[in-house]
C-alpha cells in the first residue's frame, strides 16, 4: 500500500507513459505495448501464456497413485501449448527483453522471476476485482483498471 493504494494493482499501467516518446516507439516499434507491460516483454501481460495443464489426472489404482488420460484435459493441454510455443517463437524472433541486456538473453532463473511477478501481479488483479481465473488479467474487457 502506497498513500491508501494498493501499488500491485498500479504497476501494470506504470509504464504506459512511455508510449507518448516517439524515439522510444520507434525503438521498439509500433506493434510494441507499453501498456500493461510492466517488464517490457515482447507479449504484454494479458497476452502471455498461461502455464500450460498437464493432459492427464492423478488417480488411485489398487492404491497407488497412477496418471491417466484425460480427454478434456488433453485438449486444453494441446491448446495452451501451441500458445505456448507461439509465445516462445515470439520471444526467440524479436527478443524476450528489449533491449535484451546488453545483447543477451536473460537466463532461466530470471526468466522464472519475471514470470512468478507476472502472475503475482495477475492474482493480485483477480482477488481486487472478483476474478475467477487469475491467469486472465483484467483488461480483455472484463475489468478496466487504473488506465492513468
Amino acid at each position: 500500500m502506497w498513500s491508501g493504494r494498493n501499488v500491485l494493482l498500479e504497476i501494470p499501467y506504470n509504464l504506459k507513459f512511455l508510449s507518448k516518446c516517439h524515439d522510444l516507439v520507434a525503438w521498439y516499434g509500433n506493434d510494441f505495448s507499453f501498456e500493461r507491460n510492466p517488464f517490457m516483454l515482447a507479449v504484454p501481460l494479458d497476452d502471455r501464456a498461461v502455464t500450460p495443464v498437464k493432459g492427464t489426472r492423478t488417480v488411485m489404482v489398487d492404491g497407488v497413485e497412477v496418471e491417466q488420460e484425460s480427454s478434456t484435459l488433453g485438449v486444453k493441454a494441446k491448446k495452451q501449448k501451441a500458445y505456448w510455443d507461439h509465445c516462445q517463437q515470439i520471444f526467440a524472433g524479436g527478443g524476450a527483453w528489449w533491449p535484451s541486456l546488453g545483447g543477451k538473453a536473460f537466463d532461466a532463473p530470471l526468466k522464472r522471476r519475471v514470470r512468478n511477478a507476472e502472475k503475482t501481479l495477475l492474482a493480485e488483479e483477480a482477488v481486487a476485482y472478483g476474478l475467477a481465473n487469475p491467469d486472465v488479467g483484467v483488461a480483455k474487457g472484463r475489468v478496466v483498471g487504473n488506465s492513468s
